[in-house]
């Protein structure tokens, strides 16, 4: 199985098949409760069926030195859009302990005593962190399915 069709299996209703369903991937937990100026949507784009490299999008992302810094050392690209801050993150499917760093690092945005740009951040961040998360967990359980998955410089 294809990376892309394992990843679409997990975030798309079970009665679609995976392999019918084109663009990008919603990987947050977004719903109509939420504000949407606030939000963080994080998406996911392969640029082919069987590529192992993907684009990881997070539009109004929580953001403070230490989430630049992960940003800058997993080589991100930076975006300003009308309502916040844009990071794109060029990863493959070994790239889940990297996921994982950026989440903790969006978890830390907020806390006590801490000064944010938005006061949504403050449920925004965890909600983020968890869907970081779980993908993670979703590309190491590929992985194991996988051993002999081509390796890190393939994309």
């Amino acid at each position: 199985m294809f990376l892309q069709d394992y990843i679409r299996g997990h975030y798309i209703a079970p009665w679609l098949d995976p392999r019918s369903i084109t663009g990008p991937i919603q990987i947050d937990d977004h719903n109509e409760y939420d504000v949407l100026d606030s939000f963080c949507r994080i998406r996911v784009t392969f640029p082919g069926r069987e590529a192992i490299g993907f684009d990881l999008n997070l539009q109004n992302v929580p953001w403070d030195e230490q989430v630049e810094n992960v940003a800058e050392e997993l080589e991100g690209e930076w975006s300003e859009i009308h309502t916040g801050r844009c990071l794109t993150l060029g990863l493959t499917a070994r790239s889940d302990r990297q996921i994982r760093r950026l989440a903790e690092a969006i978890r830390k945005v907020t806390g006590r005593g801490k000064r944010y740009d938005d006061c949504n951040w403050k449920w925004i961040t965890v909600r983020v962190s968890g869907s970081l998360k779980k993908f993670a967990g979703l590309l190491l359980d590929y992985r194991r399915q996988n051993p002999l998955m081509p390796s890190r410089s393939a994309r």
